[in-house]
C-alpha cells in the first residue's frame, strides 16, 4: 500500500510540474497588444526588493532559500472548482547552490481572502538530482495569507504570507524527508476572466 501511495504521489508531483510548467495559455500568447499591458506576464513576480522567497529547509535537502524578483520565475493560478490556489516558485539553496521548484497548493482560498492555518499542500522538486518531495494528502503544512490585493494587472492578485509544517515532508522516489519551519512568499495570482 505504502509503495502504491508513494508512487502516486510520484505521478501527481510530475503532472503538477507539468501543468505549471505551461500555465503559459493560448489566451496570454494571443493577446493584444492592449491586453498585454494590462495582463502580467507567465512567470512574473511581485516587484520590490524584498524577496519572493525566503526560509529554510532541513533533511534531505538543507540550506537557506531565498529569491529576488527578476531572478526566478513565479506562477500562481486559480485551482478548480473554486478549490483555492496554487503558487510556484523556483528558489536556490544559498550554501549549496541547488534549483528548487517549490510548489504551494493552498485550499478553499478565494480571490482576495486572507487567513491563518489554511490547509496547504507542498512540493518540492530538485530535478537535477531526481528528487520529490511531497505532503500528498497528509495535510501537515499550512498557511497564514496576510496580504491578498488587486494587483495593477487585469485579473490578478498579489499574495503574501507563509507556509510552514508540522510534519517532514516526505520524499516520494526514496527515503528522506524535509523539514519546512517556515517559507515565506509573495506571489502574483491569475484568475479566470470575469463574466460579461
Amino acid at each position: 500500500m505504502r509503495i502504491k501511495q508513494q508512487l502516486l504521489g510520484f505521478c501527481a508531483a510530475i503532472v503538477v510540474l507539468t501543468a505549471c510548467r505551461n500555465d503559459t495559455s493560448a489566451e496570454h500568447t494571443t493577446s493584444t497588444p492592449e491586453q498585454a499591458a494590462t495582463t502580467a506576464s507567465p512567470g512574473a513576480c511581485p516587484s520590490g526588493d524584498l524577496p519572493v522567497i525566503s526560509g529554510q529547509l532541513h533533511g534531505g535537502i538543507s540550506g537557506d532559500l531565498k529569491a529576488m524578483p527578476g531572478e526566478t520565475i513565479c506562477n500562481g493560478m486559480a485551482r478548480p472548482a473554486a478549490r483555492g490556489l496554487r503558487l510556484r516558485f523556483q528558489a536556490t539553496t544559498i550554501d549549496s547552490d541547488d534549483t528548487l521548484t517549490l510548489i504551494f497548493g493552498i485550499d478553499t482560498l478565494a480571490r482576495g481572502d486572507t487567513g491563518s492555518g489554511i490547509r496547504t499542500t507542498v512540493t518540492v522538486i530538485d530535478e537535477e538530482n531526481k528528487r520529490f518531495y511531497s505532503t500528498g494528502e497528509q495535510y501537515s503544512c499550512f498557511s497564514d495569507v496576510t496580504r491578498h490585493v488587486e494587483s495593477p494587472s487585469a485579473n490578478t492578485t498579489q499574495i503574501n504570507g507563509v507556509v510552514w509544517c508540522t510534519a517532514a515532508v516526505p520524499e516520494l522516489n526514496g527515503n528522506t524527508s524535509i523539514r519546512m519551519p517556515e517559507v515565506q512568499f509573495r506571489g502574483l495570482v491569475q484568475w479566470p476572466e470575469d463574466p460579461v
